[in-house]
């Protein structure tokens, strides 16, 4: 994959442009050359003064473009002209034909060539040769790629999306990486030459490309695929914030168009192109800030700003600094971001958080009742006081010697400052005023910390309903409830909101409905949803007919998976049917609708099955309510279950959610109380809340005052305490619960294998509880808070009664993982007794990739088959079933027998299971009382085979979901030590709880882990702080120290800057301590 220092290069090489010809052997609907004038072929003379032009400019890279520069007469002579002149790199952007005919291809590399860009916009030719408007463009263009990926120059490719394609972006994608295309430029149309006369048939909607585009992306970055993008909106990659084009190619895009800005600026004339084409331009906020210079030079910018404010520019890590300032300073103060700079890499080394550095700042002022403003950070980091906008400003290095605007000096600096916006910042209240942020710190950091402010208006608008479900909440007595018409359009016309939604018993039995939301939206209300349980909906004109008036979106009631369950709760027979078909048609027509899913006591125990229904729909989101005791439900309480007993079931469908990429959350008012899920904390949508306003329906238990949450929650509903108590409360205390809590359980002393370096063979008198000792220890780990338990003994698929152990387990809500040998699933009766019962957590150890060497390492003959035909029922089952998975762990014990083969049997095993996984691998324990030197490989073997197992992980990482060590020394395992599972327990915080009172093992492997050791030379090394060093009794001289340079110890640098943003200041710090660093 690139690096960034070499992905920086790359942008900021400086290249000469150079169009060869204007005519081409293709007619792409799109072409940007489309309404250029028609020369022909460029003369060798103008072309080699171009070619000069841009030595003299310092460029070292040239690309040649059209029209189609292949078919310039003299292409492959332009090309020697080029590098005879002093270019390093010649490129050329081709459409691919000419390059179908291998002695014209190998002409060009001989001449000098050393890059193509094949322009491919389909994976069939269907597609490819429609867009081009070219029979047998696309049978010529694979050739040409094919043939020049075969002669080892560097090959690219670049993809116009319009609306005939953008839908096949994942397929043209995949399609693109099979036949070895690693590099795609993605270009977003844009409405200039061919393209804007054929705009009605390419241009597409970005908000419907997005699953298309993301899918595509996630497919590249998952194989390494190097990717930019294009004129491509920054707000629709979220997610891939990288990929954002970097600011510096506005350069480039201006130096195209330098004489044409220029020559409207000197005529003081808004260029040809100005008007309808603008709202879909790369370049709109460039030039609009450009012509706004151009024709008010004389603008008065913060002319008072310095009497009133103190400004002091924001830097990384000088917030005690800042501290002081606002203690020392009466007046005043403001202050200021400064524009990131050109370069990416020197961003990212004074990047710092927004959010972390404002909270702190304003808590400070806010202490001492001063005031702090902050200019160039949107609202929603700062605080809505704090808009202030920056109107654009002349600089005497923008102006040429006649006093006109140099364009290029002003897109230079235009590019360091850009700021951009997120597409949730559409909804923002405060969208018109706030100028976004630095497009850099989103390229860093992401689009997550924008947080638009929306004020949202619910307005009930009738008591009609089509249904009577056993728990409705509505009646006379509601909150917003508005019957009249007059009352309901001055109730619209006088919110001051964002989004408005329209509730009742059922909305659209309302006859004025369409005339509300037609009202909110001429009242430029962006958002407007209704509530409804969709059975009118099922009439596809009147779903048309709220289209037209302007809804967006709508939160429909769906609490079950058939006609059986659905009628039985809402008591109307006919109606599901029509509900699903309602649904169908709101989302045929891009409606937005979200499932507000109602827990109860009929419906609960079928969690999993509703939400894998609503997933079959294709819907995206869920709102998991909790029945609420009023009103219909008030008098049916038999409705109401206990909150513990649909946790177990909720918990299971959040995990359905979380595979399929559902969005789901849990309300505040209908929801359930955190603390019966605290670690789904983030779900919650009182975590985004502080101070809950306690509601005098509510009431929280005794103890409740003792909980970390308690300003982050309402308690239980009343009618619900006096059913069922407060005896399901209970305590969060945040630092006990956080990170995941993790019990390990031996519970087997029994195994098909007899591995060589196996410890708990080697353990006298270890003994197998019972039953009723293992019920004891799940119970004690329970009591520890311990959410997910290991089974980690010989092989625990051989106990009997190992199935009523893990539904024991599970009727205590604890997660569980199996670690196993593999071989027992195999086993048709086992494996599928596994799926029954629900286990999906595997842990196999592997050691081998043949049956030779595993019958050597296990002492079993058929281990290694029975572990592969295991392998494939997971693989298989998990095909079939893609929202219920295996999570599949491989252990990898490194040992004489296996370290000159490891790269050979991962690879083996990435074969067989299809599908990422996690490694961990292991260096193999010495055990006493053993022959080590059998399965203890020397220091000699693991300093010649390790690293180039090391590199062989490197390339392939995206192959797995993660890659741990164990065991190892970390200077063994230089650039993975932040995969040491030691590291990775202290950066979560996981705590391990070993509680097996019943047999030795605990004991020994204590034993063990007092073992390791360390040489004199680790006391030298930057790892030692962390480092678990070596066993003892391995007798391994593996110690290679990384030491500090002076150079890092002046810049009080940190070793571990890959983890840096995972500590805390205060951890890094007492871990630095034996280096005297001061972080």
């Amino acid at each position: 994959m690139i690096s960034q220092e070499d992905k920086e290069k790359a942008i900021h090489d400086k290249r000469k442009h150079i169009r060869i010809t204007s005519l081409c052997n293709n007619n792409c609907s799109f072409c940007l050359a489309g309404d250029m004038s028609n020369e022909g072929h460029y003369e060798i003379d103008r072309i080699k003064k171009e070619l000069e032009d841009g030595i003299k400019e310092g460029c070292t890279r040239v690309i040649l473009s059209g029209g189609e520069p292949s078919i310039h007469p003299d292409f492959p002579k332009i090309i020697k002209l080029a590098k005879s002149i002093g270019y390093k790199k010649i490129q050329t952007i081709s459409n691919g034909r000419m390059f179908s005919y291998r002695k014209f291809l190998n002409d060009c590399i001989g001449s000098g060539l050393s890059e193509i860009t094949f322009s491919i916009h389909g994976h069939t030719s269907e597609i490819h040769d429609a867009l081009t408007r070219t029979k047998n463009a696309f049978e010529q263009i694979i050739k040409g790629i094919k043939y020049a990926l075969l002669t080892g120059i560097i090959v690219s490719s670049d993809i116009v999306l319009t609306k005939l394609n953008y839908k096949k972006f994942p397929e043209i994608i995949r399609f693109l990486y099979t036949i070895g295309i690693r590099e795609i430029d993605v270009l977003h149309i844009v409405p200039f030459g061919s393209a804007w006369k054929n705009w009605k048939i390419l241009n597409y909607d970005l908000n419907d490309a997005v699953p298309f585009l993301h899918e595509g992306l996630k497919f590249a970055k998952e194989k390494d695929m190097v990717i930019w993008t294009n004129r491509f909106p920054p707000k629709y990659l979220f997610g891939f914030e990288s990929l954002i084009q970097d600011t510096a190619k506005l350069i480039d895009e201006m130096y195209g168009r330098k004489f044409y800005f220029e020559h409207s600026i000197k005529i003081n004339k808004k260029p040809n192109c100005y008007g309808k084409r603008c709202q879909f331009c790369y370049l709109n906020d460039t030039c609009s800030e450009l012509f706004i210079l151009a024709e008010n030079k004389k603008i008065d910018f913060f002319s008072n700003e310095n009497n009133q404010f103190r400004i002091i520019n924001l830097k990384k890590g000088d917030l005690n600094i800042y501290e002081q300032i606002i203690e020392d300073n009466k007046n005043n103060i403001l202050f200021n971001l400064p524009p990131p700079g050109d370069s990416m890499i020197e961003y990212q080394k004074k990047y710092f958080k927004l959010s972390d550095y404002i909270s702190h700042l304003k808590e400070k002022a806010d202490a001492q009742n001063k005031k702090i403003l902050f200019r160039n950070v949107p609202a929603c980091i700062s605080g809505k006081e704090n808009i202030i906008k920056n109107p654009p400003k002349i600089k005497n290095e923008f102006l040429n010697s006649d006093g006109s605007i140099d364009v290029i000096k002003f897109v230079e600096d235009y590019a360091k400052r850009r700021k951009i916006k997120g597409l949730a910042c559409d909804d923002c209240l405060l969208n018109d005023d706030c100028e976004g942020i630095y497009q850099k710190y989103v390229q860093v950091q992401g689009f997550d910390e924008l947080k638009p402010f929306i004020n949202t208006k619910l307005i009930r608008i009738n008591l009609d309903c089509n249904q009577n479900c056993l728990f409705c909440n509505t009646n006379e007595h509601s909150e917003n409830l508005i019957l009249d018409e007059k009352e309901i359009l001055k109730e619209i016309e006088k919110s001051n909101c964002n989004r408005i939604i329209f509730s009742g018993r059922e909305t659209t039995l309302d006859t004025n409905l369409c005339k509300y939301i037609k009202f909110a939206s001429n009242k430029k209300i962006k958002d407007i949803k209704i509530q409804t349980n969709a059975i009118r909906c099922s009439n596809i004109n009147y779903c048309k007919k709220l289209l037209d008036s302007g809804l967006t979106g709508a939160f429909v009631s769906l609490h079950a998976h058939n006609s059986v369950i659905s009628e039985k709760i809402t008591q109307a027979p006919g109606t599901f049917i029509k509900k699903i078909e309602g649904i169908k048609n709101l989302t045929s027509l891009n409606i937005r609708v979200e499932v507000n899913l109602v827990i109860n006591s009929i419906n609960y125990q079928y969690l999993n099955e509703i939400v894998k229904y609503i997933i079959e729909l294709g819907l995206k989101e869920i709102n998991f309510s909790f029945v609420a005791p009023v009103h219909n439900a008030k008098n049916n309480l038999f409705i109401v279950p206990k909150i513990s007993d649909i946790v177990p079931f909720l918990k299971s469908a959040i995990k359905l959610c979380k595979k399929a990429n559902i969005e789901f959350n849990i309300p505040d008012r209908c929801g359930i109380p955190i603390c019966f899920m605290p670690e789904y904390l983030n779900y919650f949508d009182a975590s985004l809340k502080n101070n809950i306003k306690k509601t005098r329906d509510h009431i929280m238990g005794e103890n409740c005052i003792n909980c970390d949450l308690y300003d982050k929650c309402d308690g239980l509903w009343k009618v619900y305490a006096d059913k069922y108590g407060f005896d399901e409360l209970k305590i969060i205390n945040k630092s006990e619960n956080e990170g995941m809590k993790q019990g390990i359980v031996g519970i087997s002393t029994n195994c098909n294998q007899s591995c060589i370096f196996c410890l708990d063979k080697n353990i006298k008198g270890l003994e197998e509880p019972s039953f009723e000792e293992v019920k004891k220890s799940i119970d004690d780990l329970k009591i520890k808070n311990a959410n997910s338990i290991v089974y980690m003994s010989c092989e625990s698929l051989l106990r009997k009664d190992f199935y009523d152990i893990f539904s024991y387990v599970e009727s205590k809500q604890i997660e569980q993982k199996l670690i196993t040998n593999g071989t027992l699933l195999s086993n048709k009766t086992v494996f599928d007794k596994l799926i029954k019962v629900g286990l999906r957590k595997l842990a196999i150890s592997i050691h081998s990739y043949d049956e030779k060497s595993s019958e050597e390492i296990t002492g079993n003959r058929n281990s290694f088959s029975m572990q592969m035909r295991g392998l494939q029922n997971i693989s298989q089952y998990n095909l079939e079933n893609p929202l219920d998975k295996f999570e599949i762990e491989l252990r990898l014990v490194v040992n004489k027998y296996n370290i000159m083969n490891l790269n050979e049997i991962v690879k083996n095993y990435i074969s067989k299971l299809n599908a990422k996984f996690d490694l961990l691998i292991k260096l193999v324990r010495p055990i006493k009382n053993t022959d080590k030197e059998k399965y203890m490989p020397l220091s000699s073997e693991i300093k010649k085979y390790f690293p180039s197992f090391l590199n062989y992980l490197n390339e392939n990482k995206s192959k797995f979901e993660d890659i741990l060590f164990d065991n190892f020394p970390y200077c063994i395992i230089k650039d993975f030590e932040i995969n040491s599972r030691e590291l990775r327990d202290i950066i979560r915080r996981t705590s391990y709880l070993d509680d097996n009172p019943h047999t030795k093992r605990q004991t020994k492997i204590l034993d063990i882990f007092k073992n390791y050791t360390k040489s004199k030379v680790c006391q030298e090394c930057l790892y030692n702080v962390f480092c678990p060093g070596n066993w003892k009794e391995s007798n391994l001289d593996l110690y290679l120290p990384v030491r500090l340079s002076k150079k890092e110890k002046e810049d009080k640098l940190f070793y571990f800057k890959k983890v840096n943003k995972t500590y805390s200041i205060d951890e890094l710090s007492k871990l630095a301590e034996p280096y005297k660093l001061n972080i």
